[in-house]
């Protein structure tokens, strides 16, 4: 059942707001599961001459990635970051990943790759993973970050 309610905008004058209907405010366990919930996006990427699919990282694939740029309590290695971050990212367009991620040598052949559309992959892989930083934030990883050797998972 769906109900009609009206917030005020910001001129003061009421809009209608359509409410959520009652029954689809809490989810069970087989909708939590059945959700298709990892987003596909195309990038564009001209030095490459062509396109790829990005898609967001599963929690598992999230907490796998995060345990790869660890070297410390807080620290994070920005050692082949843009490179490693695609190998959890770049798919098909069915969402079906294209390397290995994780793996030493997809990211070793990855980082000879143009920095530009790395970089694209990253922010586009970051945002749809949920892990879209302020400035401040990544400033503050900047500086307490140091070059090291390639973590271990």
């Amino acid at each position: 059942m769906s109900s009609r309610r009206h917030v005020k905008s910001k001129a003061g004058a009421p809009e209608p707001v359509e409410a959520v209907p009652v029954d689809r405010l809490m989810l069970g366990r087989d909708a939590i599961l059945g959700a298709a919930d990892l987003k596909i996006q195309k990038v564009l990427l001209p030095e490459w001459g062509g396109h790829v699919f990005v898609r967001g990282m599963t929690g598992a694939e999230r907490d796998q990635y995060d345990s790869s740029v660890m070297v410390g309590i807080g620290r994070v290695s920005t050692k082949d970051l843009h490179a490693r971050l695609a190998t959890f990212t770049v798919c098909d367009e069915t969402g079906k990943l294209l390397f290995r991620p994780g793996d030493p040598e997809d990211i070793k052949a990855l980082t000879e790759k143009s920095a530009v559309a790395l970089h694209r992959i990253f922010l586009v892989g970051q945002r749809l993973s949920g892990m879209h930083l302020e400035l401040d934030e990544i400033t503050q990883i900047l500086k307490n970050a140091r070059p090291s050797s390639s973590p271990t998972a």
